[in-house]
C-alpha cells in the first residue's frame, strides 16, 4: 500500500523549508552586497531625499550593504547584536457557548437556568509573552528570532457549585431533551423527597503559542525600516470541562428507583484540543522620531490543525446495603453514544496583526505598549460537544434501546480569536 505524508508533517516540512529558503535568500542577498559599488545611488534608497517612497519597487542599497550613515547605531562603541522582550498580556477569548445546562428554584416546577445557556470563558485575562533574537550582521540587515506566549486560565468564568441547603431546597436539576419522547423528566441533583445532593462544574482553558522566525530587512531609511520574517509557528488551544454530581436518595416510597439513603456519583468529562502547525510569513514595520516610535506586525501562518475531542463518563451506586454497582457512564456522556476519543485533521490559517507604540528610555531599553488580535478557523470546543438530547435507556444499569443519544458531535467546529492588550519593556545588547 502506497504511504502518503500526513497534513501534520507537511505543515511542519512547509515551516522548515520556508525557514531555510529564506536563509538561503539572506545569504545570496549577503554575498551579492559585496558586488555592489556605488552605481547605486543614496538618493535611491528608501526615506532618502523629499518622496520617502521614491524607490520602494527597487532594491534598497541599505539593506544590501551596511553604509555608514544608516547602520542603526551610528556612533555606538558597540553594536547590540542581541535583543530580548517581556510583556505582561491582558487578553480576551471569544466565548465558549454552552446550552443549559443545571436549572434552580425554590420548587419543582419552579426552577430557571443558573447555569448554561450563554457563554464562559469569554472575560479578560492574563498572560506572558517572550522573546529574543540575534542579529548575523552589525547592521541590522539579517536576524532570528523566537517568542512564546501563554494566557493563563485565572478568570475560571466557567466554574459552578451548587448543592442542597435542607430537605431538598433548593430544587437543582439537570435538565435534557428525551430521545424518543417520553416521560423522563430533568435528573435531579436535589429535589425535596427525592433527593439532597450538590453538583461542581469546573471549566478549564489554555493557550499559548510559539515561533522561530528568520528575519530580513526589505526597506530602511531615515525614518524607519521594514523587516520580513518568516519560518515555524506552533498554535495550542485546549478546553476541558468537568461535571461531578452526588446524590443521596431520600424517597421512602415503595416505588423509589433507589433504596433510600443510596449515593450515587455521575461524571462526565469533556476535552478539546487543537494543536497547529505550519509555516509563517509576514513583516514587521519600525518607524521612529526621537524617543518615540510606532511598531506594526502582520503576518499569517499556513499549515495543519489537529483536533482531538475526548469525552468520559462514570456512574457509582452505593446503597445502604451492598452490592455497589459502577460503569462507563455518566449523564452527558454515555456508553454507546458519544464516550470515545475523536480526532481530526485540517488545512487551517492563523494570521496575527499587532501594534505596539514604544518609547526609548536609553539608547538600549524600551518600555512600549500595544495590542494583538489573532485568529485560527475550524478549532473543537467543549460547549460544542455537548448534546442535552438524550435515551435514558443509555444510563448505567439500564437496557439500551433505541437511537443512541446523546450523539457524537464530530464535525462542529467553530472559528476561535483572541484579542487584547500588552505592556512589556525591550532590551537590546
Amino acid at each position: 500500500m502506497a504511504r502518503t505524508l500526513s497534513p501534520c508533517l507537511l505543515a511542519r516540512m512547509f515551516g522548515l523549508l520556508l525557514t531555510l529558503n529564506l536563509f538561503a535568500t539572506a545569504q545570496v542577498g549577503a554575498q551579492a552586497t559585496l558586488r555592489l559599488e556605488d552605481e547605486l545611488a543614496v538618493a535611491n534608497d528608501f526615506g532618502a531625499g523629499g518622496n520617502q517612497f521614491a524607490s520602494y519597487g527597487q532594491p534598497s542599497p541599505s539593506c544590501q550593504k551596511c553604509w555608514e550613515d544608516q547602520c542603526p547605531v551610528k556612533g555606538a562603541d558597540r553594536v547590540p547584536r542581541t535583543w530580548g522582550r517581556a510583556e505582561y498580556l491582558w487578553w480576551e477569548t471569544k466565548g465558549n457557548t454552552l446550552p443549559e445546562l443545571v436549572d434552580s428554584g425554590p420548587s419543582v416546577g419552579n426552577t430557571t437556568t443558573v447555569f448554561g445557556g450563554d457563554e464562559i470563558d469569554d472575560e479578560f485575562r492574563s498572560g506572558l509573552r517572550v522573546g529574543g533574537g540575534l542579529w548575523l550582521d552589525d547592521c541590522h540587515n539579517t536576524g532570528v528570532e523566537v517568542s512564546y506566549f501563554v494566557v493563563f486560565d485565572d478568570r475560571r468564568s466557567g466554574d459552578f457549585f451548587a448543592r442542597t441547603q435542607a430537605a431538598g431546597v433548593p430544587v437543582i436539576e439537570r435538565p435534557f431533551v428525551q430521545v424518543p419522547p417520553g416521560a423522563a423528566g430533568p435528573l435531579y441533583v436535589s429535589a425535596p423527597g427525592v433527593a439532597d445532593g450538590q453538583i461542581d462544574i469546573s471549566s478549564r482553558s489554555e493557550m499559548q503559542s510559539g515561533s522561530v522566525l528568520l528575519r530580513r530587512c526589505f526597506r530602511r531609511g531615515s525614518r524607519g525600516e521594514v523587516d520580513l520574517i518568516g519560518g515555524y509557528r506552533y498554535f495550542g488551544f485546549r478546553e476541558g470541562m468537568l461535571f461531578e454530581q452526588v446524590s443521596t436518595s431520600t424517597d421512602a416510597s415503595t416505588t423509589a428507583s433507589l433504596p433510600l439513603g443510596t449515593v450515587i456519583s455521575i461524571s462526565d468529562r469533556f476535552v478539546a484540543e487543537n494543536d497547529f502547525h505550519g509555516g509563517e510569513l509576514g513583516f514587521v514595520a519600525d518607524f521612529g522620531s526621537g524617543a518615540l516610535g510606532l511598531e506594526l506586525l502582520a503576518k499569517v501562518a499556513i499549515g495543519n490543525v489537529h483536533r482531538l475531542v475526548t469525552i468520559d463518563g462514570t456512574t457509582r451506586i452505593q446503597p445502604p446495603v451492598p452490592p455497589e454497582a459502577s460503569g462507563v457512564g455518566g449523564f452527558l456522556a454515555l456508553n454507546g453514544t458519544n464516550i470515545g476519543q475523536r480526532t481530526q485533521n485540517d488545512f487551517a490559517l492563523l494570521p496575527e496583526f499587532g501594534a505596539n507604540l514604544k518609547y526609548a528610555i536609553t539608547d538600549r531599553v524600551s518600555i512600549l505598549g500595544g495590542a494583538t488580535l489573532l485568529m485560527l478557523n475550524d478549532v473543537v470546543r467543549t460547549g460544542e460537544q455537548i448534546d442535552t438530547s438524550i435515551n435514558s435507556t443509555y444510563f448505567v444499569n439500564q437496557v439500551p434501546s433505541g437511537e443512541a443519544r446523546p450523539a457524537r458531535r464530530d464535525a462542529h467546529v467553530t472559528d476561535f480569536w483572541a484579542a487584547g492588550f500588552n505592556v512589556g519593556i525591550q532590551l537590546e545588547m
